[in-house]
């Protein structure tokens, strides 16, 4: 077995113990199942977790170790996803300042739209690489196969850790926002959280 089953458990609580610290795909996708319902939630949560996939191929092959090799094409993406994830922020602020900002219709296209939120907020912000090259290889072993199978089956199960974890906060957010009903004031907030959480991660990006 290329990963044994007591390293694969400390990576999963590992993972978990990373996931329940609050960040911004937790906001995220607690303020997209109540807005958007289970669905939309649920569809943040695949986003994410296609991009964490994503990350992951780009380590296992080298691709990221190229990226951070170089400063100036790292700086370059990463002052472009500050500016595309300002412009996320702009679109929820513009969203909460009409007279009636919508209410979760559950429809592929609203999921589809929450979906590309998710994948493009994760995947434009490139420290989240350096989180991979750092992170993952604690629980490889050199000794026991490539390299490139291990880091592929502990980057795909972190990616599954997260898509449940995160679905079923989605799910819980968008009970709670049922049970709230769906007023205004509510809804208004609702994608105010998504623009502040868009708007955050940007800076952080770029400080």
């Amino acid at each position: 077995m290329a990963v044994p089953l007591q390293t694969y458990a400390w990576f999963g609580l590992a993972v978990l113990a990373l996931l329940v610290t609050p960040g911004p795909n937790m906001m995220f996708v607690l303020t997209s199942g109540a807005a958007h319902g289970w669905r939309g939630g649920l569809a943040a949560a695949l986003g994410i977790g296609i991009v964490d996939l994503l990350f992951t191929l780009a380590c296992a092959t080298g691709l990221a170790g190229l990226l951070v090799a170089y400063p100036g094409a790292f700086d370059a993406i990463r002052w472009a996803g500050a500016a595309y994830l300002l412009w996320l922020g702009y679109g929820c602020a513009r969203t909460a300042m009409r007279d009636e900002p919508a209410i979760a219709s559950g429809t592929r296209r609203e999921q589809g739209s929450v979906f590309l939120r998710g994948l493009g907020s994760n995947i434009a912000n490139p420290k989240a690489i350096l989180f991979f090259l750092v992170f993952i290889p604690q629980f490889i072993d050199a000794g026991r196969g490539p390299v490139f199978l291990q880091f592929g089956l502990l980057g795909a199960s972190l990616a599954l850790i997260g898509v449940l974890f995160h679905g079923a906060l989605a799910a819980m957010s968008a009970v709670v926002a049922r049970m709230i009903g769906g007023e205004l004031g509510f809804r208004r907030q609702l994608y105010w959280m998504q623009a502040a959480v868009f708007a955050l991660v940007a800076v952080r990006i770029v400080v």
